[in-house]
C-alpha cells in the first residue's frame, strides 16, 4: 500500500514538473533567473539566456515578447521603458 502511494506521488510530481516547464519561460542572466508565464503551453523557448544578446534580437522573438520579456530588460536596465515600447511596437507591427 505504501509503495503504491509513493508511486502515485512520484507520478504526480513528474506531471507537475512537466506542467511547470510547459507553462513558463525560464530566463537566465548570469546567476539570476526570471520566470515568465507563457501564452501557450509549449516547450518553445522554455530556457532562454540573455547573455551576449542585444535587446532588439531578444524582442524579435514573439513568444518572449508576448510574455513580457521587455519589462525584464527594463528592470535590468538593459533598455529604457521608451526603447522597450518602440521595439515592441516595431516587431509587433512587423510580425503582422
Amino acid at each position: 500500500m505504501l509503495k503504491r502511494l509513493k508511486q502515485y506521488l512520484l507520478i504526480g510530481l513528474a506531471i507537475a514538473a512537466v506542467y511547470f516547464l510547459l507553462s513558463r519561460h525560464i530566463v537566465f542572466l548570469g546567476t539570476d533567473f526570471f520566470l515568465l508565464e507563457k501564452q501557450e503551453m509549449t516547450l518553445e523557448y522554455t530556457f532562454f539566456s540573455l547573455k551576449d544578446k542585444k535587446a532588439n534580437s531578444i524582442l524579435k522573438i514573439g513568444p518572449l515578447r508576448d510574455a513580457g520579456i521587455g519589462y525584464i530588460l527594463v528592470q535590468l536596465q538593459i533598455i529604457t521603458d521608451e526603447e522597450r515600447s518602440k521595439l515592441e511596437n516595431y516587431y509587433e507591427y512587423e510580425s503582422n
